[in-house]
């Protein structure tokens, strides 16, 4: 016995499409697959054992980063040359010019996930993929002369923080 056809008609059909359309303006970023942007966080610092920065624009830093920097590395001061942010999607590559001689290129590989470039004078200092989720920090760093260091420090400040812990 052969098996019955099922037959369905345009009415059926546009039935099922006035759905997805209800549906996507109920929630429109999963008709469309949509996804947020990012919001990075960059920081310029410059590290060092002096007392004051030689740059008068500099700003002297004493905050948990800097608490946890000082646990880690040989430099007693921190001082924020430079701060900005960078607004990214999926895909995407954004380049800043956060001072003078540093540059950041950020390329977003997946929702958390980043490919960071870091040029200091021109030249390709450090290429590394990162995650940033919540309030993980990724600092990157190079050399400087008379002893001292600069750092990038990178923060998703739109990722969702596992804790709800302060914001620092």
């Amino acid at each position: 016995m052969p098996l019955a056809k099922i037959k369905t008609s345009p009415v059926g059909h546009g039935c099922f499409l006035f759905l997805l359309w209800i549906i996507s303006l109920i929630h429109p970023a999963s008709a469309a697959g949509a996804v947020e942007p990012s919001n990075i966080e960059v920081r310029l610092l410059w590290g060092t054992n002096d007392k004051v920065s030689p740059n008068p624009h500099h700003r002297s830093l004493e905050t948990f980063l800097t608490k946890q920097l000082r646990r880690t590395l040989c430099w007693t001061n921190y001082f924020e040359v430079a701060k900005t942010n960078i607004t990214i999607t999926t895909g995407n590559v954004q380049t800043v010019r956060i001072s003078k001689e540093c540059t950041v290129k950020l390329h977003q590989s997946s929702e958390n996930e980043f490919v960071v470039e870091l040029y200091g004078k021109g030249k390709l200092t450090n290429r590394s993929t990162e995650k940033l989720v919540g309030e993980h920090r990724v600092v990157l760093a190079g050399d400087s002369e008379n002893g001292s260091a600069w750092f990038v420090v990178l923060k998703n400040m739109s990722a969702p923080s596992p804790s709800k812990a302060v914001q620092r």
